[in-house]
């Protein structure tokens, strides 16, 4: 009797040791998928995949050189009309060979602006 009740106790911490590392796996599992999804979320900001989203859109420069930002703060740039219509998170798109800068809004996967860049102007000495 007494062996009897120490198997059925012994059984039941087989168990709920083995649930406990099904649990376990589980549980790690769960934060490799979810980590793997943050990295394909910050993919995003890589500036290829941001390229390739706005290249279905419009045709892009082919050129080298190009420079992506990200919109941080939009009140630091009020007062500048290409920036009129921006949210932060937006993203800002250079291209300095064919003089042009895109405004593109991921979240909606819509391009909000395009403008031309102005050229820096030489300083004339008193001529």
């Amino acid at each position: 009797m007494i062996i009897n009740k120490t198997n059925k106790r012994n059984n039941k911490l087989v168990f709920i040791f083995r649930m406990l590392v099904v649990l376990l796996v589980i549980v790690v599992l769960l934060i490799i998928y979810l980590s793997s999804r943050a990295n394909s979320d910050s993919a995003s900001n890589n500036k290829e995949a941001v390229l390739k989203a706005v290249s279905r859109l419009m045709v892009l420069p082919d050129e080298t050189g190009v420079v992506v930002a990200t919109v941080s703060d939009r009140e630091k740039l009020t007062g500048q009309d290409f920036f009129r219509l921006s949210q932060n998170g937006d993203k800002v798109i250079v291209f300095p060979q064919a003089h042009q800068a895109v405004l593109y809004r991921p979240k909606v996967d819509k391009i909000v602006m395009t403008a031309p860049l102005a050229e820096a102007q030489p300083e004339q000495n008193g001529r």
